[in-house]
């Protein structure tokens, strides 16, 4: 979809004769697929068509026909050298004379988004801020080595029952402290919907050290404190408990429950180690809206997707995660080999979670189809070649190793062959998971 101001631009010039008949340009034949450029941030057609509505051609007007050989040669040639694709424009013409149309005098971008119908229309175009999560460099050093300290101990055999007891203590004076933190925020925003995007970056902001000590656990902490934050984290639904009303509705913290799912993940990914991130999304969750059903697991959550605070919108929630992740620049001190790079491990996750929930039965998260190849290719090679990381995998999904590299192929096989709700496919092939072996015997079928 694009952006409001560039209709309203397109619309001040249609609304002058510009000439007679119709004129159609398709992104592809009709056998193709018309995919999208993760440079350009942009379908490949729609960029170069607006590249070239856009070029200065010295004169007020231009005839349309003209514009389709430039872009129809960019477009083929873009797509074949870059991606090996084959992708060729099509134009079908009805004219009864030139058709024409006026120079843009400013530049316009548009750029699209995930085609999806909020549930909160009132929040669908608000901009939602980052928080500065950043903190002074001896701050910083100040609470990470007391978490490091702290959870360390409680993973020495000597007294582990009374440590246990203390790191217990600590998250949940933890937890307590974000939860009166909420009960201001949520007390300040006073009924008042414009208010909500703040209250979420406050309320993100209170959150930083809950999220170094879930960075501290995966990092060093043993699967039993894993276990005992994990409990706490979904504890974090019960801030809605005895609230009502719309604003109370959408004001519910869950955007820091997903933000801990990505954290941990990224972490886990860099590791080599997808145990915590299992144990996390195994945790039981009581859902306060169904009382006479048995607990789930946070995976099972699926409000955690699209998050009210953010206006229901899952893609909205997944950029947003993307950013915050950005803004922790401690987390190089946990596990370097993140360096600059947490977008990229936070798209390997989404795709861990995409398979998982397509494994369970669940709805996929989004941003899936967005998936550059590039992007998501480490974590397909380690799946296919690394037999530890595989058996890791395995275990995740609860499913033997030998058939592992198989299912992650028919899912995104069938991931590609539904386009998700109709968005062009640019990623990854299901086949890409197989071996040469695996590949004969599919084909073969």
């Amino acid at each position: 979809m694009a952006k409001k101001k560039a209709f309203k631009n397109i619309r001040t010039f249609t609304n002058t004769e510009i000439g007679f008949g119709s004129l159609t340009f398709t992104a592809c034949k009709d056998d193709e697929e018309a995919i999208e450029d993760p440079d350009y941030k942009n379908g490949l057609f729609s960029y170069f068509l607006f590249e070239e509505l856009q070029k200065d051609k010295g004169k007020d007007k231009f005839a349309v026909v003209d514009i389709f050989t430039p872009i129809s040669q960019q477009v083929t040639t873009r797509a074949k050298e870059k991606y090996n694709h084959s992708q060729n424009p099509t134009l079908l013409t009805q004219l009864e004379e030139n058709i024409y149309l006026p120079t843009f005098r400013r530049k316009i971008k548009i750029t699209p988004q995930m085609i999806e119908v909020p549930r909160y229309a009132e929040l669908s175009s608000t901009a939602f801020p980052v928080p500065e999560l950043k903190l002074e460099d001896k701050e910083q050093e100040k609470i990470i080595n007391e978490m490091i300290d702290l959870v360390l101990k409680g993973g020495h055999p000597q007294h582990l029952a009374t440590q246990e007891i203390v790191f217990e203590r600590f998250c949940h004076r933890l937890v307590k402290k974000l939860n009166e933190d909420w009960e201001t925020i949520f007390s300040e925003n006073g009924g008042n919907l414009s208010e909500i995007p703040h209250s979420v970056s406050k309320l993100e902001g209170a959150s930083v050290q809950f999220f170094i000590l879930g960075a501290v656990i995966t990092t060093f902490g043993s699967e039993e404190q894993m276990g005992i934050y994990a409990q706490h984290v979904v504890d974090i639904f019960e801030m809605t408990r005895n609230r009502a009303g719309f604003v109370a509705l959408i004001a519910v913290p869950e955007i820091i429950i997903a933000e801990i799912i990505y954290l941990v993940g990224i972490i886990c990914l860099s590791r080599n180690n997808v145990k915590p991130l299992q144990i996390l999304l195994k945790t039981k969750v009581y859902d306060l809206d169904e009382r006479d059903k048995p607990p789930m697991p946070l995976l099972f959550y699926n409000e955690i997707h699209f998050c009210e605070a953010l206006g229901g919108n899952a893609d909205k929630v997944n950029n947003h995660v993307r950013e915050i992740l950005k803004g922790f620049t401690w987390l190089s001190d946990l596990a370097p080999r993140l360096g600059g790079k947490t977008d990229i491990y936070q798209i390997q996750v989404n795709l861990l979670l995409k398979m998982l929930s397509r494994h369970k039965e669940l709805l996929f998260w989004s941003d899936f189809a967005r998936f550059s190849s590039q992007l998501v290719w480490p974590l397909v090679q380690r799946i296919k070649y690394d037999l530890e990381f595989r058996k890791q995998i395995a275990e995740l999904f609860e499913e033997k190793e030998s058939g592992i590299r198989k299912l992650f192929a028919k899912y995104v096989g069938e991931a590609k062959e539904g386009r998700l709700g109709g968005y062009f496919w640019h990623s990854i092939d299901g086949v890409d998971f197989l071996i040469e072996e695996e590949r004969e015997t599919v084909e073969k079928k």
